[in-house]
């Protein structure tokens, strides 16, 4: 009897029916997201255009998705920002939710990895870790969309985020609770 290939072992893992590993695989689809991010703002800098000019693209046209969070408050628009973060990679801390202002802080580096290990990720793309904070941007004119104004401040490998209702959307959201 001869000793079964790893590619025969492999396919028996394969077709066993063990339930797959849900946490891995989001951390592989955190892990992809980023490399198509870098690589599009690679391509994007081989093109004549910035990793900004790529933000400000992609956020003109989710924009208008935003507008549903009109009214809502700073915590609704905060809660969507982390929940599109965190499922991307990055560590989520310190949150605090409230309808006027809401405050989180994110690990500016995703998936756990350290300086090292992001700045290899990114050097195929030519990208560097300063080149992927433009992707935080792209949530400053959708909380603007949602009524809502972003503040972003990095500190070291982290990034405080500070969302505020706007006082007009505020006024107008009180304006309509009072109608009969």
């Amino acid at each position: 009897m001869t000793e079964p290939t790893p590619l025969e072992d492999w396919t028996a893992a394969a077709t066993e029916s063990l339930p797959p590993d849900y946490e891995a695989l989001l951390l592989r689809a955190g892990f992809n997201y980023h490399v198509f991010v870098a690589a599009a703002f690679g391509f994007a800098r081989e093109h004549g255009a910035s990793p900004d000019d790529f933000i400000a693209w992609v956020a003109t046209r989710l924009s208008p998705t935003w507008k549903g969070l009109q009214g809502h408050g700073a915590d609704a628009v905060l809660n969507l920002l982390l929940e599109n973060l965190a499922s991307t990679g990055y560590a989520v801390h310190d949150v605090v939710l409230d309808g006027e202002e809401s405050t989180a802080k994110i690990d500016a580096i995703p998936l756990g990895l350290d300086s090292g290990q992001w700045q290899r990720l990114l050097e195929p793309f030519s990208v560097t870790p300063e080149d992927m904070h433009a992707l935080f941007r792209v949530f400053t004119p959708l909380a603007r969309t949602a009524g809502a104004t972003l503040e972003l401040a990095g500190m070291r490998d982290s990034l405080a985020l500070t969302v505020r209702r706007d006082p007009a959307e505020s006024t107008s959201a009180e304006l309509q609770i009072d109608e009969p």
